[in-house]
């Protein structure tokens, strides 16, 4: 829920109540992301939106750098650890990016790191590492610092 609510909002409500508010959300057919399954395991979420409805893009100093009106976001990845380094992030990046363009959208815009060394301690990598979006198709379209990029894919 980070980036859907103001940050006031979002520490009132953490843990339970920020659940229950993704809850209802997803009962209201919000578009929210994609998970990847292994057999009836999931094993990877990627949370992509319309960039409109983001409420922390507004503020963002890393996401408020484009402005189309038809541009989707992706702004949380997660894999499960043991499926990590297996070509998962790239995969879900690509279904999300399917996901997006068959519900109208003309862009997906994401916001990767990159690693100053080989690895990078996954807590800090929650916007996906960004080789997995080159992978998926995405190209840099502004270098925010040596770290942080924004990239987009457009259909």
């Amino acid at each position: 829920m980070t980036p859907r609510l103001p940050a006031a909002a979002y520490n009132k409500s953490k843990g339970e109540g920020n659940k229950e508010l993704f809850h209802n959300l997803l009962l209201a057919n919000e578009p929210l992301g994609v998970l990847a399954y292994n057999n009836k395991e999931a094993i990877a979420w990627c949370s992509i939106s319309p960039k409109q409805r983001l409420n922390d893009m507004k503020k963002s100093r890393m996401m408020s750098h484009t402005g189309e009106e038809n541009t989707w976001s992706i702004v949380c990845l997660f894999i499960k650890k043991e499926w990590r380094m297996k070509r998962v992030s790239s995969y879900i990046i690509s279904r999300a990016v399917e996901y997006a363009f068959a519900n109208g959208a003309e862009i997906v815009e994401a916001y990767p790191v990159v690693s100053k060394n080989d690895r990078m301690p996954d807590v800090f990598a929650w916007t996906g590492i960004w080789k997995s979006y080159e992978k998926a198709g995405f190209s840099v379209v502004k270098k925010l610092s040596e770290t942080r990029l924004i990239m987009q894919i457009h259909s």
